[in-house]
């Protein structure tokens, strides 16, 4: 797994290996002076919990080659302004289930009778909602080779 953190970043990303948070539990805590914790292995993350400030925009990603954006799959989670929950801590989060369905930000279970993708996107300027992204020949789940993690420009307008 390869990372890509901007500057002055704070996130806390929890990987479960099964979806709805079951099995194996990875969680990497990214503060502005290093990443502590595991590393995330993306070739098992089936869900995942993305605890950060407002303002804060995680990428997954499936490829490492320049046209990630264009020919491969990825998902961006946005920490939106009420498109959160709260921690028991006070902390703002969003919760994905199943990396590869859409769901309400504090979502503890997938429905296997109403799934649906999350939005389509062409590039990742095109995103506007808390969660976005799109679809390549690589699945998401288990798929993911690169995380990065930066101040969400979007938000910032």
């Amino acid at each position: 797994m390869k990372w890509e953190i901007a500057e002055n970043c704070r996130a806390d990303i929890v990987g479960y290996s099964g979806i709805n948070y079951s099995g194996d539990r990875f969680e990497a805590r990214i503060f502005p002076s290093g990443r502590q914790g595991d590393d995330l292995p993306g070739d098992k993350i089936r869900s995942m919990t993305v605890v950060a400030p407002v303002g804060m925009r995680v990428v997954l990603r499936t490829s490492l080659q320049s046209d990630w954006e264009e020919n491969h799959t990825w998902r961006c989670i946005r920490i939106l302004e009420g498109q959160t929950f709260e921690t028991n801590d006070g902390r703002e989060a969003v919760r994905i289930p199943d990396l590869d369905c859409l769901h309400a930000p504090d979502a503890w279970r997938t429905n296997p009778d109403i799934e649906e993708s999350y939005p389509l996107v062409k590039k990742l300027s095109d995103g506007k909602t808390w969660t976005f992204g799109r679809r390549g020949p690589e699945e998401l789940k288990r798929g993911i080779v690169l995380i990065a993690v930066d101040k969400d420009p979007i938000a910032e307008d």
